[in-house]
């Protein structure tokens, strides 16, 4: 209540479906905000206040996993190099400091032009390099030199209703793992609402 809806953009590709809504409220404009959906699944918010705009929202707050992770990392090292495995809206752009380097892995096209032209998380993001690396992870990662190495891998590509079980194998931790800088993290986002990966990362951890 107290708010209306609009849908700004919507298409669909091989990936499924992609949709960016924004929702305003008339009594306090500060709460307007734009989500990104990939079928109707959440994968990002922003308000588009700009006193709120760089806020890291809905799953990847500050007292999130992922958020935690990253500013404890943030608090070890003075630069940190990142992986994120699955753009959404970019959210986790904002915890970059002009010190790091981001690299975004992002297998649908579409996604990468979706969070560019109706979100500004990369277009503001302070790492002195950034890079968009568009295909599968797993395939991209793989073909990495070994010296490339990261201080946080991110895996952000399962709330979605078709899992990308391949990046959840032991073969794929094996990957991320040689791409892992010693004493580095792998922080992995689990939400789904059709099965439980819980047990699946837990094994994996303790592989």
């Amino acid at each position: 209540e107290g708010y209306s809806k609009l849908r700004l953009y919507q298409s669909r590709n091989f990936y499924g479906t992609i949709s960016v809504d924004e929702l305003r409220f008339a009594q306090d404009p500060a709460e307007n905000f734009r989500v990104f959906f990939s079928g109707r699944v959440t994968h990002g918010v922003q308000y588009l206040d700009p006193a709120k705009r760089r806020l890291p929202v809905s799953y990847y707050g500050e007292e999130s996993g992922v958020g935690e992770t990253l500013n404890y990392a943030k608090s070890r090292q003075d630069s940190l190099d990142v992986a994120i495995i699955g753009l959404g809206a970019a959210t986790l752009a904002t915890y970059a400091r002009e010190t790091d380097r981001y690299d975004f892995y992002e297998i649908n096209p579409t996604a990468v032009a979706v969070a560019n032209e109706w979100f500004d998380n990369l277009s503001t993001c302070l790492a002195h390099s950034k890079r968009i690396i568009v295909g599968d992870a797993r395939l991209k990662m793989e073909e990495l030199p070994e010296d490339v190495r990261y201080d946080v891998i991110v895996l952000d590509a399962f709330t979605g209703g078709s899992v990308p079980i391949h990046l959840l194998t032991r073969e794929a931790f094996q990957i991320y793992k040689r791409h892992l800088k010693p004493g580095g993290f792998i922080a992995a986002h689990i939400t789904n609402s059709y099965l439980n990966l819980y047990p699946v990362v837990r094994g994996q951890a303790e592989a």
